[in-house]
């Protein structure tokens, strides 16, 4: 099979019994492929995961590739504030919700990077405002 990977690859060691966590990555491929050395390994993807027995297994030696979404949109407008309120085009739908993690970039004034999504709003106003929002926990004030 055939291998073509994409970003950095990432290494983590880590003790029996012990949790090791990773550094926040974009999504950049549709898979993450995931190889237990030397132990066996419970695995939990998130915001700020924390695995258990119950999570995610791949036995010692073994390997497991994960499906990812790649998500994005485009970005009409930003309400800043303590916490963040990002627009997207009228006729199309924020592709997170609440709990996911994103990232702004290419905007002037408001970037940031592995924010939660606190709400996404789908609410047509009766006074004409149809797009739809999402508030992430940015403070952008």
């Amino acid at each position: 099979m055939a291998h073509r990977p994409v970003g950095a690859g990432s290494s983590f060691n880590f003790t029996a019994g012990a949790a090791s966590t990773s550094s926040a990555f974009s999504v950049q491929s549709s898979v993450l492929r995931i190889v237990a050395v030397g132990g066996a390994s419970h695995i939990a993807i998130g915001g700020t995961p924390s695995a258990t027995n119950a999570d995610y297994y791949v036995p010692s030696g073994g390997t497991a590739t994960l499906a990812l979404t790649k998500a994005k949109n485009r970005v009409v407008g930003v309400t800043t504030g303590a916490t963040t309120i990002v627009s997207v085009p009228e006729g199309t739908q924020v592709p997170f919700g609440v709990g996911d993690y994103v990232t702004l970039t290419g905007s002037t004034y408001h970037n940031f990077t592995h924010q939660e999504v606190l709400s996404v709003d789908t609410s047509a106003g009766f006074d004409g405002y149809f797009q739809t929002r999402m508030t992430v926990n940015y403070d952008s004030s």
